[in-house]
């Protein structure tokens, strides 16, 4: 995907730049994106104890969780909470608003590394990650496979873990040279995270309770 973006990104600039009037074309994009902004920092204001929603290029975008997603994200946050026992060197949180530079999401699961942390408990909106989990739903495909995997590796988050509850698979992508690398796409085996050292879990920790509490007592 990343080399498919690159060209329309470089086919879509060079279009402008055979346009006479680039110049003005790019004034207008900067109003609209000025304006664009003016209503992020509404949503912001409107959304820190409301209704879980994104702002996505734009738009607002409701947030709803099926019940496997929630089960998924459950297992996940117990196996982590039991393996992160040290808080004061790093940060977990999970569906906490998080600042970009063009829009604003709910991740299921945050990571912040110790450089990171600083004050971090004092914002009410929070800035990138070190390392974030999207646990896919019928309508979130698009924005987890293809807006927030772009957004997330232009600001440069580490890892990015897609869990897929349907089909019972993982997705892990690891930031290389600016660019995500797929390090692994299974149904089964294990999975070792890069930013969380020694965090290594099996994959069926994440879809089945017997396995998640036997995953639990190995820590």
């Amino acid at each position: 995907m990343n080399q498919d973006y690159k060209q329309l990104r470089e086919n879509a600039i060079a279009r402008l730049l055979d346009q006479p009037d680039a110049y003005l074309i790019i004034e207008k994009i900067n109003d609209l994106l000025r304006d664009e902004q003016i209503l992020l920092s509404n949503f912001y204001i409107n959304n820190l104890n409301g209704e879980k929603s994104e702002f996505i290029n734009g738009s607002i975008i409701p947030i709803s969780s099926s019940s496997s997603q929630e089960a998924v994200g459950l297992f996940l946050a117990r196996l982590l909470d039991e393996f992160i026992i040290d808080i004061s060197t790093s940060f977990l949180i999970f569906d906490a608003m998080v600042a970009f530079t063009r829009n604003c999401y709910r991740p299921n699961i945050c990571f912040y590394r110790k450089e990171k942390t600083l004050f971090i408990e004092s914002l009410p909106v929070l800035p990138p990650p070190n390392f974030v989990v999207e646990i896919l739903g019928f309508s979130t495909q698009v924005s987890h496979r293809i807006l927030k995997f772009l957004d997330y590796q232009a600001h440069k988050i580490e890892e990015y873990w897609i869990v897929d509850p349907e089909n019972q698979t993982i997705e892990q992508y690891h930031l290389v040279d600016d660019e995500y690398n797929l390090i692994l796409k299974s149904s089964q085996g294990h999975i070792e995270s890069f930013v969380i050292e020694g965090f290594k879990i099996p994959i069926a920790a994440m879809f089945n309770d017997a396995e998640n509490l036997k995953a639990l007592q190995n820590f």
